[in-house]
């Protein structure tokens, strides 16, 4: 994942297509706050397009 406070279209596009997905953040949080949600998140019940993609990495190992 990628977080990012803004991103276009095309660049968003080409950072998918290489299996990176940005995330926006707005406003803007520090690095520390971001990762503790995340990883509540990921303890808990994450959203379903994450969940594809965690099935799909750990298919591919």
């Amino acid at each position: 994942m990628l977080f990012v406070a803004a991103i276009g279209v095309t660049a968003s596009s080409r950072v998918v297509r290489n299996n990176v997905y940005p995330v926006k953040i707005d406003p803007p949080e520090p690095i520390e706050q971001v990762l503790s949600r995340m990883q509540s998140m990921l303890n808990g019940n994450p959203p379903i397009w994450l969940r594809r993609i965690m099935q799909c990495e750990c298919v591919d190992d």
